[in-house]
């Protein structure tokens, strides 16, 4: 595998710099992604430094892992979502549920769009 994606990586490097652009070899990281398939850990290199391999790397906002069942990405996405529900609870009084104005402001960010917490199946 090496010997196809190194030269690979080169040539990425080349081009980049033709092209005005930078690479940071140090913030460079890969996951390979295999399914059920187990593999040796590669050694990938660009500009010299070494490209470490990860069980799992964050890519676009989505937990890609080497087994592609995203069960890391939903871990992750279930976690956020619990500590903004948390911190939201936390913002509303414990008796007698919020006021009609905090429900406004809830449902404005929801409908907004702004709002970073996941909507999966999210109906008004």
């Amino acid at each position: 595998m090496e010997q196809l994606v190194n030269p690979g990586l080169s040539d990425v490097d080349r081009w980049m710099s033709a092209n005005g652009l930078t690479l940071a070899p140090e913030k460079s990281e890969c996951v390979i992604l295999t399914g059920k398939h187990s593999f040796g850990s590669p050694v990938f290199h660009i500009q010299g430094s070494r490209v470490p391999v990860k069980r799992d790397i964050r890519y676009l906002g989505v937990r890609l892992d080497t087994r592609v069942s995203f069960v890391t990405h939903a871990t992750s996405v279930a976690s956020g979502a619990k500590q903004a529900a948390t911190a939201l609870g936390r913002l509303m009084p414990n008796v007698g549920g919020p006021s009609q104005s905090k429900r406004r402001l809830l449902m404005s960010e929801y409908t907004a769009g702004s709002s970073t917490v996941p909507q999966y199946g999210w109906k008004e």
